[in-house]
C-alpha cells in the first residue's frame, strides 16, 4: 500500500468517526428512547394487578416541528378501563416551542394520554406565557389540533389588561385566541389597568 492510499484511508476513518460521534452526541437521544419504550410497556401491559399507582412521573415528547412537551406529576395511576390514560396529581408541565418560547401549565390534577399526548388539566389550572397569566378551572391541550381550550372562571392578565370569561381557545402555533361567555347575553369583561373599562 502506498503512502497516498494510506493517508486517504486514515482521513476516511477519521471522518467516519467524527460523524458517528456527532450523530450519537446530538441526534440519538437515549432518554427519549427509554421514555418511548416505557410508554409502550405501560400501554401494552395488561393491568391485572390492583396496584397501578405511579410516583414521580415524567413524560417528554418532541414533535416533528421541534416543539417539546414535558409533563411531570408527583403521583398518579393508570386507568384500568383505558390503559393509555394516566390520572395525575400535582402537575407541572412546559411546552417549549420551536422558537424557544415557553408555556408553563400547573394544576392539581390532569389526565394524560400517553399515545397522542393530549392532556386535560383540572382544578387550579395556571398558565404562564411570558407576561401573560391565565387562571381557570379546566384546560384541554389537544396536540393533534395545536389547540388549547380553557373553561370555567377564566381570568387572563397581562401588564395592561385583566379579562374575565367562561371559555377561551388558543392556537398554540399562531397564538390567536377566541374568548366566549357561556350565556350569549353576557359579555366578556375587560379591565384596562389604567382604570378604563
Amino acid at each position: 500500500m502506498n503512502k497516498k492510499t494510506f493517508i486517504q484511508l486514515v482521513l476516511f476513518l477519521i471522518i467516519v468517526i467524527v460523524l458517528a460521534i456527532t450523530f450519537f452526541k446530538y441526534f440519538d437521544n437515549p432518554y427519549k428512547k427509554k421514555i418511548i419504550e416505557d410508554n409502550k410497556k405501560l400501554t401494552n401491559k395488561k393491568l391485572d394487578s390492583i396496584d397501578n399507582s405511579l410516583d414521580n412521573i415524567e413524560y417528554i415528547t418532541t414533535d416533528n416541528k421541534g416543539n417539546q412537551y414535558i409533563i411531570r406529576a408527583f403521583s398518579g395511576y393508570i386507568d384500568n378501563e383505558n390503559p393509555e390514560l394516566i390520572i395525575m396529581q400535582d402537575i407541572w408541565s412546559e411546552i417549549t416551542l420551536y422558537n424557544l418560547e415557553k408555556i408553563q401549565i400547573t394544576s392539581t390534577t390532569a389526565t394524560y394520554n400517553s399515545i397522542n399526548f393530549d392532556t386535560q388539566f383540572t382544578n387550579n389550572v395556571k398558565i404562564v406565557y411570558g407576561e401573560h397569566k391565565i387562571n381557570c378551572e379546566k384546560s384541554d391541550l389537544i396536540f393533534s389540533e395545536n389547540l388549547a381550550k380553557l373553561y370555567g372562571n377564566i381570568i387572563y392578565e397581562n401588564i395592561y389588561t385583566k379579562l374575565f370569561a367562561d371559555k377561551m381557545e388558543i392556537d398554540l402555533i399562531t397564538k390567536d385566541s377566541k374568548v366566549y361567555m357561556n350565556n350569549t347575553n353576557s359579555k366578556v369583561k375587560i379591565i384596562h389597568k389604567n382604570g378604563n373599562n
